[in-house]
């Protein structure tokens, strides 16, 4: 099934004039709530500015920016570089993508001190040997999984409203893992298994 947008003619077909209508109908009605308006963004998400203007599909980028828009969550996308300004975001997410400099460090230690919330993926979160480049993560790292599938459930305490999603079900994840346990307080939300 195709749908049709114009005629034979070259004339655009009514349904979609009532379409697009309806739509610029219902903008028409937001514009005043619009005007001067600013978008308030609580979260950060660090870019390689490496990869250029546009996110490469398919790169831990986009699984962040797809999760987010999921969520319903305004976001915006910050070069990782050690002169970011993060001072007005309550949460920070870092891609496994990103290397974390000794300035960037410095930064989302301040970030973390003021108490800020940080979401980061375990490669982001380590060097080139395995170890922690933060340890106020509250975790301890036991290297890589030597299987390629884990599965991962979610606590109970997750759930709602994250929604089904998290659902205390397992949850396949097909790519390398890496084996952390909280420690100095943090809490483990979730555990992996094979």
């Amino acid at each position: 099934f195709r749908r049709v947008l114009f005629r034979s003619d070259g004339t655009i077909d009514k349904a979609v004039y009532q379409l697009i209508g309806s739509v610029y109908q219902y903008v028409e009605t937001c514009e005043p709530w619009c005007q001067d308006a600013k978008a308030v963004t609580e979260i950060a998400i660090l870019r390689d500015t490496n990869t250029g203007y546009h996110i490469s599909p398919g790169g831990d980028e986009e699984g962040t920016m797809r999760s987010l828009q999921q969520l319903g969550q305004q976001f915006d996308f910050l070069p990782a570089l050690p002169e970011i300004d993060v001072s007005k975001y309550k949460v920070l997410v870092i891609p496994a993508g990103i290397k974390l400099t000794d300035g960037l460090i410095k930064i989302v230690r301040a970030f973390l001190k003021r108490g800020g919330s940080l979401i980061i993926e375990a490669p982001a979160a380590l060097d080139a040997d395995g170890k922690l480049l933060l340890p106020e993560l509250g975790i301890e790292t036991h290297g890589a999984s030597p299987f390629t599938t884990t599965y991962l459930r979610f606590d109970k305490s997750v759930g709602e409203p994250a929604g089904p999603s998290t659902a205390v079900t397992d949850h396949v994840l097909y790519e390398k893992t890496q084996r952390i346990t909280a420690t100095k307080g943090a809490s483990e939300i979730g555990r992996a298994h094979v």
